[in-house]
């Protein structure tokens, strides 16, 4: 068991900073977050979720007091950490997938205005309290909502912080955007969801032809071209595809031959002759490249999906998801613009202004 921390940052300490004018109960319902009570099956946070009209004021205030009651042992009185199956049920609960992020956005729904400042002096008074991981984590965390959460929970869980496995705040961030790395179709789907903000995409293909022949990621170019956007793809030339491609097909399947799609890609830049450039390289592509830059550009994004051979499921292979902040954005990003500079004497329409 850990030796007890008298921590002196408390609930009650927070509720002078950040809502004054409250009924304790009134705070701790508007910290706590609905989750918690949703998944409290058994009523064990009942001082912060009474079932009854008459709250547990008693279980309250001491909760919001440090959350220590006094012991006696061996006619000595002791400190203890209070309402420890309560903080065994939340530190469980939070380690769920998504729940902290829950908590984050619940505390920003209730405090709109939160100042860093505010939380980040509280936090400080005890910074000499910390244990080592927990002071390393509440001590750099530059984000006043997760700054908060951390500093509600310490004011409880004091010694016990790190059985709730928190981390920076930027893991949890990293976690909510990390793209479905199996699953490309919903990579685009989300992508795709804001294509009025998309500025341009570049594309670098064998061939491309799912983005031709599959009705859905055809429609999504549709969409895309009528507001405007703009495209540039590369593909690959049948001699130059053909190198990779008869060591990454699946022998009992029928395909698309390559330059049956580039005439397909030159169909599409009839209709749409303002808005795609196509050229045809015969450098062999060792992957794909979808890069799609938004007009913010800090939310563009970026897929590379590695070929492997004598693997023709390409769900398999390797995805690369990337941003302009990864070091290997530019890397791809300079990579496409040799190939197209490299083949743009072969390009099928005038370049596109962007």
């Amino acid at each position: 068991m850990n030796k007890l921390i008298l921590n002196t940052v408390k609930l009650n300490i927070l509720k002078d900073t950040l809502s004054p004018h409250l009924y304790q109960s009134e705070f701790l319902q508007k910290i706590f977050p609905q989750i918690l009570k949703e998944k409290d099956e058994t009523g064990i946070l009942h001082f912060i979720f009474p079932k009854t009209e008459k709250p547990d004021s008693r279980a309250m205030t001491r909760f919001m007091d440090g959350n220590i009651k006094t012991v006696k042992v061996n006619t000595k009185s002791e400190y203890r950490r209070n309402y420890v199956n309560a903080l065994k049920f939340i530190a469980f609960t939070i380690q769920q997938d998504g729940i902290i992020l829950q908590w984050i956005e619940f505390l920003k729904a209730n405090y709109p205005n939160l100042k860093y400042a505010d939380i980040h002096n509280i936090t400080n008074s005890d910074a000499d309290l910390y244990p080592d991981r927990f002071k390393t984590i509440i001590l750099t965390e530059n984000n006043p909502y997760f700054l908060l959460l951390y500093t509600i929970c310490w004011s409880i869980f004091g010694e016990q912080i790190e059985t709730c496995n928190l981390m920076p705040s930027y893991e949890y961030l990293a976690a909510e955007n990390k793209p479905d790395y199996s699953d490309d179709e919903k990579y685009f789907d989300a992508i795709f969801s804001n294509s009025q903000d998309i500025e341009y995409i570049d594309l670098a293909y064998h061939s491309g032809y799912k983005w031709l022949y599959d009705r859905k990621r055809s429609d999504m170019l549709a969409k895309f071209f009528s507001q405007g956007g703009k495209l540039r793809i590369i593909v690959n030339s049948p001699r130059a595809a053909e190198k990779i491609g008869k060591h990454t097909r699946n022998t009992n399947r029928e395909y698309v031959g390559f330059k049956k799609v580039i005439d397909a890609w030159k169909n599409l830049i009839a209709k749409h002759p303002n808005s795609l450039e196509l050229v045809v390289s015969d450098l062999p592509l060792l992957h794909s490249y979808a890069n799609f830059r938004f007009k913010n550009k800090q939310n563009s994004k970026m897929l590379v999906i590695f070929y492997t051979y004598n693997n023709p499921v390409m769900t398999d292979n390797h995805h690369l998801h990337l941003t302009p902040s990864s070091n290997e954005y530019s890397i791809f990003e300079q990579e496409f613009e040799y190939l197209w500079i490299t083949n743009v004497n072969q390009s099928l329409t005038p370049n596109i202004s962007k």
